[in-house]
């Protein structure tokens, strides 16, 4: 899927499955984004949520993030937060997930972080197989 910076998209670039998130994320934006946290689910790679060009982020739109991080999770999945403005670690902070969730202030930083993860966790289940 190519990059719209207008809506919630999930693509798949070198192995990692990149959800994009507009400058506003709110109810509105909730089925997008559900709609991209299956898509990432489908492709069955680390998954990163880029919030770097978000600048509004309501509770509604911060509760499926988590969620999409709880799916991931009980899918085997590496999952991080990308963001370079203090919003998302403010609103992570407040929800009592900041040191739960994976958070990088970039998207090469978080994407870098999920593939460590990823071969890792391949590694592991390779030896234990």
């Amino acid at each position: 899927m190519d990059w719209n910076p207008q809506k919630i998209t999930a693509r798949l670039s070198a192995g990692v499955t990149i959800i994009d998130v507009p400058r506003e994320f709110d109810l509105s934006r909730a089925g997008e984004m559900r709609s991209a946290r299956w898509e990432a689910l489908r492709h069955g790679a680390p998954i990163v949520v880029d919030l770097t060009g978000c600048e509004f982020l309501d509770p509604t739109g911060m509760m499926v993030v988590i969620s999409t991080y709880e799916q991931a999770r009980e899918a085997g999945l590496p999952f991080a937060l990308a963001g370079s403005g203090l919003l998302p670690k403010k609103v992570l902070n407040l929800v009592g997930m900041d040191r739960a969730v994976p958070y990088f202030p970039s998207l090469d930083e978080a994407t870098n972080h999920v593939r460590v993860a990823w071969a890792v966790t391949r590694r592991n289940r390779v030896r234990r197989g």
